[in-house]
This record gives C-alpha cells, sequence and structure tokens, in this order.
C-alpha cells in the first residue's frame, strides 16, 4: 500500500473525498487505526469523521471583527 501522498490544493477542498474515503474504508471492515495509516489523518478526525455520518462543511462562525466597534466613522 503506497503512501499518502499530500495534495497542493486547499484542504478543503479535500475534506469531502476525505471524508468518503474514511467512510469506504470503514465499510470495508477495517479499524480506525488502519484507516489513519491508510489515510494519514489523525486518528481523531476519523473518529469524528465516523461519528458524524455524513459530511458536514465547515462554517466559520459570525462574531464580532476587530474593526466593528469602529464601523460608524466609516
Amino acid at each position: 500500500m503506497p503512501a499518502p501522498t499530500p495534495s497542493l490544493s486547499q484542504p478543503s477542498e479535500n475534506r469531502p473525498r476525505r471524508f468518503d474515503d474514511v467512510l469506504r474504508i470503514h465499510a470495508e471492515g477495517l479499524p480506525i487505526l488502519q484507516i489513519t495509516h491508510r489515510t494519514g489523518l489523525a486518528r481523531n478526525t476519523v473518529r469524528s469523521y465516523l461519528r458524524a455520518g455524513t459530511f458536514v462543511p465547515y462554517r466559520r462562525a459570525l462574531g464580532l471583527l476587530l474593526l466593528d466597534q469602529h464601523r460608524s466613522f466609516a
């Protein structure tokens, strides 16, 4: 089995593919440790993907920005 090769694209672009890979490998019956070796992902990442069950895209929380308090001056 070849070692995982890092991708040069944005990590967020690869996340759905990695998620699907983890679910597919888990469906083959391999344990979490083997999945981490095959994918190059951390054990806790694999566990969270399996716990989620379906892909959830990352959304940045909307919060106050540092300059929001000065917005009225613009």
